[in-house]
């Protein structure tokens, strides 16, 4: 039996009896208008749907869609689709590498792809600067990552191989971190609204970010 809620930019549905299913969309109906009001956004069109699924549906999901299913695997965002679908934290323990997964995670994972999927709306071409991207989405999503020396990070290797570098979430996490309290609202937005001011500011912010950084 599906349970069901919708709320002005999601519809949210979970395909088994869950007892924090309340509780999370709760704390999503909050957190949303946030993240909309940093993008000066209004709304989100069309809504976003996310599904929770128990396992065998996830993992059938998953493996048509990538061919196998790794075991740290626990969501799915499709940005044509407008839609986030998450493992249920019982089956996320039992089946992943996740065993620590909670309903916090869980809210703030959904958050992350929800940041994701605003700043879509307003600029599209990550080359070059996904270190930005994530590192917005970890931010304004509360992760759990923890600031880092920047001393041992390779800023070229972070811009342009992100996926291939230790510790690529939680550099990117700190490098946002110091934009964030450290730039005026101005210059945020047109970070993130502008792809090629981003890329040409890249190197300054983080030899700025470094020099200044105090752990």
């Amino acid at each position: 039996m599906n349970t069901i809620r919708e709320l002005d930019n999601f519809i949210i549905k979970c395909d088994k009896n869950v007892e924090y299913f309340n509780e999370v969309v709760d704390s999503i109906n909050i957190k949303e208008k946030e993240v909309l009001s940093f993008f000066n956004l209004n709304e989100l069109t069309p809504r976003i749907s996310i599904i929770f699924m128990n396992y065998e549906s996830f993992k059938t999901y998953i493996v048509n869609k990538y061919g196998s299913v790794k075991p740290y695997i626990r969501a799915d965002a499709d940005h044509e689709t407008k839609t986030i679908r998450v493992l249920d934290i019982d089956d996320q323990i039992k089946y992943t590498t996740h065993k620590d997964a909670n309903i916090s995670d869980l809210i703030k994972l959904i958050i992350h792809e929800f940041v994701h999927m605003c700043h879509d709306q307003i600029c599209s071409d990550y080359n070059q600067t996904i270190w930005f991207y994530e590192g917005l989405a970890s931010n304004l999503s509360n992760q759990n990552y923890s600031l880092i020396n920047l001393n041992n990070c390779d800023f070229d290797k972070l811009k342009n191989n992100f996926g291939e570098v230790k510790n690529n979430y939680c550099y990117a996490y700190t490098i946002v971190n110091f934009i964030l309290n450290n730039f005026k609202k101005e210059e945020i937005v047109r970070l993130y609204s502008d792809a090629d001011y981003l890329r040409k500011r890249s190197n300054d912010i983080f030899l700025e970010a470094k020099s200044r950084q105090i752990l």
